[in-house]
């Protein structure tokens, strides 16, 4: 099998900080001019596995220089 016909393994890390970075720029442009970015999420009752992902997006939306708001429906 050719070299570039090969499956190559991609280290996802790198990758993920590499958008969070891009993601902390942008935000950062935004807040100098005045303006800041929000992720609104809608969570609808307490779902183990929501409530996971949820905590897994606030960490990331944090350090990535956006504020997140939680609606919680019951």
């Amino acid at each position: 099998m050719p070299e570039e016909s090969r499956p190559k393994l991609l280290a996802g890390g790198p990758v993920a900080e590499g958008l969070l970075a891009r993601a902390r720029e942008g935000a950062e442009r935004l807040s100098a001019s005045g303006l800041s970015l929000t992720l609104a999420v809608v969570r609808v009752g307490k779902d183990q596995a929501g409530v996971a992902y949820l905590r897994g997006l606030k960490r990331a939306a944090g350090r990535a220089g956006v504020r997140l708001v939680e609606l919680p429906l019951p």
